[in-house]
C-alpha cells in the first residue's frame, strides 16, 4: 500500500534517533555538569609591592680644622710655659674653663684682694710682644672681677679688669730682650684668675 512504511524500518528509524538523543544527553550533561561543579570563575589578585628609596646626600665636613675660641690669641708666639720664671713661681699650668670654654693651656693662680700676685720674666732677644686671653675660672661668683697688668722694664703698665663670665685680650710691648712682670688681683674674694695661652711675638 502506497504510502505506508514497513514496521521494522520504523523502528530502527526511532531507535537510531533515541540513540542519537541520548548521546546528546549525556554529552550535555556531563558538560554541565563540569560547568556547575567548577563553580563561578574566582578572579585571581595580583599584589605588587612598590619599595620607593631616597638617596640623601650628607656633605662631609670641609677639613679636620677647628677654629679657636673667640679671643684666642692669633699667631704662633713662643709659649710663656718655654720661659722660666724669674724668682719664685707663683702661676701653675692646667686645663681650666673660662666663661664656659675649655682650655688646654691656662697660667693661673688663686688671687685675693689684699695683694697682686706676680710673676716675673726675660723675654727672648727677638720677642718683644706679650698677649694672652684673659678672665676668672669658672665657679666664681656672677659679679666677681679681676685685675690683670703687664708691666715692662720701664714700669709702664698694661692693665685690665674682667667681670667673670667674660674674657678679654691683653697686649703689652715690654721689649726683646727685656724683663717684664705679669701680675693679677681679685676684687670680690679669692677666684683663680687665668691667662689662656700667654705667648710672646715679635
Amino acid at each position: 500500500m502506497a504510502g505506508k512504511r514497513d514496521p521494522s524500518v520504523v523502528v530502527a528509524i526511532w531507535a537510531t534517533v533515541a540513540a542519537i538523543g541520548g548521546a546528546l544527553i549525556t554529552t550535555g550533561g556531563g558538560l554541565l555538569s563540569g560547568l556547575l561543579s567548577a563553580g563561578p570563575a574566582t578572579p585571581k589578585t595580583v599584589v605588587s609591592t612598590v619599595i620607593q628609596t631616597e638617596t640623601v646626600t650628607v656633605p662631609a665636613p670641609a677639613g679636620s680644622t677647628t677654629k679657636p675660641p673667640a679671643g684666642a690669641p692669633a699667631g704662633k708666639g713662643l709659649s710663656l710655659r718655654e720661659l722660666p720664671a724669674q724668682g719664685a713661681r707663683v702661676f701653675t699650668y692646667s686645663p681650666q674653663t673660662v666663661a664656659g670654654v675649655r682650655y688646654e693651656t691656662v697660667l693661673g693662680a688663686p688671687a685675693n684682694r689684699s695683694t697682686y700676685r706676680r710673676e716675673s720674666y726675660i723675654a727672648p732677644a727677638d720677642k718683644g710682644t706679650f698677649r694672652a686671653v684673659i678672665g676668672l675660672v669658672d665657679g666664681a661668683p656672677p659679679d666677681s672681677t679681676g685685675t690683670f697688668v703687664v708691666t715692662d722694664a720701664k714700669n709702664r703698665k698694661v692693665e685690665k679688669t674682667v667681670l667673670a663670665g667674660k674674657t678679654e685680650t691683653i697686649e703689652a710691648v715690654v721689649g726683646k730682650g727685656q724683663q717684664f712682670s705679669i701680675s693679677v688681683l681679685s676684687h670680690t674674694g679669692e677666684n683663680t684668675l687665668a691667662w689662656v695661652n700667654p705667648v710672646l711675638d715679635e
